[in-house]
């Protein structure tokens, strides 16, 4: 799996999320939120590290 295919498969998930998250949403089950702040930060580093490719005359 690349890169782009992986972020485009988290904003599809994060507009249309699994049936076990809307489940504990629900519910009100807050199993897994420092792994969702984990999964954020490793969002905002996989970007800026894109970022850094592009700088450097990388292409996707």
């Amino acid at each position: 799996m690349d890169i782009p295919r992986l972020l485009k498969m988290n904003r599809y998930w994060r507009a249309h999320p699994p049936l076990r998250e809307m489940v504990q949403a629900y519910l009100g089950i807050e199993i897994g939120v420092e792994d969702d702040r984990e999964v954020a930060k490793q969002h905002n580093e996989v970007d800026g590290l894109i970022a850094l490719f592009g700088g450097i005359g990388g292409s996707l």
